[in-house]
């Protein structure tokens, strides 16, 4: 399902793109969910991030479309923005909020489904990412972390010491907190303390250490080694013991 705000104060233009969306959703098997908004500052009091896409005309009186884009980004860094106008110039200023590209009216189907098409894929890709990743709050910042940045998460004293292949990051969590939030299969523990990303180990050795990508080693306990094994066995796809 897709959400799509059209915010244009010209009744005409509004149903031209509202039949667009339609068509399109028609065509490529899409379920879209359209709102249609008059006016800019209208918009903006009722926008609180429930859109994906954002189909804005420049000039509208009360509140130009710039700046309510320049509101939006403010409060929504990733919905995905397309500018509609009269006047190619416009366009321009539309790299100050990021604007994905414009659409100049008349607004022509073809024009507007390879557009749309543009912005499909890129908010797809954005939930794929968004799935594979989990929120933290570290040192009372709010920091999205992808699981594929994480080697392995470490539990000392009370903290969890997470370490990526960017640097690490110490955040107060318990390590069955952080499993229940990775929750994927990628993920094993290969003793009580150590949660392992699997992608980032390199091999077992003869003593039963995992050897990750950066080059450290760690335990395997006589307890979790049979499921790590399994675990690490099932993510391969393979059937034989890999060591080092």
């Amino acid at each position: 399902m897709l959400n799509i705000a059209v915010v244009e104060d010209d009744i005409v233009s509004a149903q031209i793109v509202h039949e667009h969306i339609q068509r399109y959703a028609r065509e490529h098997d899409e379920s879209i969910l359209c709102k249609t908004f008059p006016d800019g500052s209208l918009f903006i009091e009722q926008f609180e991030q429930q859109f994906d896409l954002i189909l804005l005309d420049i000039e509208m009186p009360h509140m130009n479309g710039m700046d309510v884009a320049h509101e939006v980004r403010s409060i929504d860094d990733d919905v995905v923005l397309i500018f509609i106008t009269n006047m190619a110039q416009y366009a321009i200023q539309g790299y100050s909020v990021r604007a994905l590209s414009y659409l100049l009216k008349p607004v022509n189907y073809y024009a507007f489904a390879m557009e749309l098409e543009q912005a499909v894929q890129l908010i797809t890709k954005r939930r794929a990412i968004q799935k594979r990743s989990i929120i933290l709050s570290v040192e009372r910042q709010t920091v999205r972390l992808g699981l594929d940045e994480i080697r392995y998460v470490e539990s000392r004293l009370h903290n969890l010491i997470i370490h990526t292949s960017k640097g690490v990051l110490t955040l107060r969590k318990s390590m069955n907190a952080i499993e229940e939030e990775i929750h994927d299969s990628s993920f094993a523990r290969c003793n009580v303390s150590f949660l392992v990303n699997l992608a980032h180990v390199n091999g077992i050795t003869a003593d039963k250490q995992v050897i990750i990508d950066d080059g450290s080693h760690i335990n395997i306990s006589r307890q979790k080694y049979k499921g790590f094994m399994s675990a690490l066995l099932t993510h391969y796809g393979s059937g034989q013991d890999a060591h080092a």
